[in-house]
């Protein structure tokens, strides 16, 4: 069975026969974006496709989603990524991260720490991973600044 995800009235169906997200904009630059997103989604989905438990699929398809504001499609897309095939290793304690910056930004403060401490006891400190889950048991994740 092909997973499926509900966000705000739109289903992305991760797998054969993928909908993607129909975004609006008012701008060729947020255009382009948008077809840059579907395109990636499109090629993670194709991942799974060939692999439905792969654990990188899922957790790409997780960022996006997260990056679009998605956040429970986002969250199952982590689920997802965490009982997927553990490759690469470090999908672990990044999905970990991800859903913590989720219940971050829902209000859910005790979840968001439950998954900083889950991400800092995997000791897998790819790319700054548990460094950034104790900077996160601190202070809350709060979406960057952008000029």
């Amino acid at each position: 069975m092909i997973p499926k995800i509900h966000s705000h009235g739109q289903t992305i169906q991760i797998g054969t026969n993928c909908i993607a997200p129909m975004l609006f904009s008012s701008t060729r630059r947020q255009l382009s974006v948008e077809d840059d997103q579907t395109e990636t989604l499109a090629k993670y989905q194709k991942l799974l496709e060939d692999n439905p438990r792969s654990s990188l699929a899922n957790y790409r398809i997780a960022e996006l989603l997260f990056n679009q504001r998605k956040y429970h499609a986002s969250a199952i897309a982590c689920r997802l990524a965490l009982r997927g095939d553990g490759h690469p290793s470090w999908t672990k304690v990044w999905s970990h991260v991800q859903l913590g910056k989720i219940f971050d930004m829902t209000g859910q403060r005790d979840r968001a720490v439950m998954q900083y401490q889950f991400a800092v006891e995997t000791n897998d400190n790819t790319r700054g991973a548990v460094d950034e889950a104790r900077e996160l048991l601190i202070k809350p994740y709060e979406w960057p600044v952008t000029p």
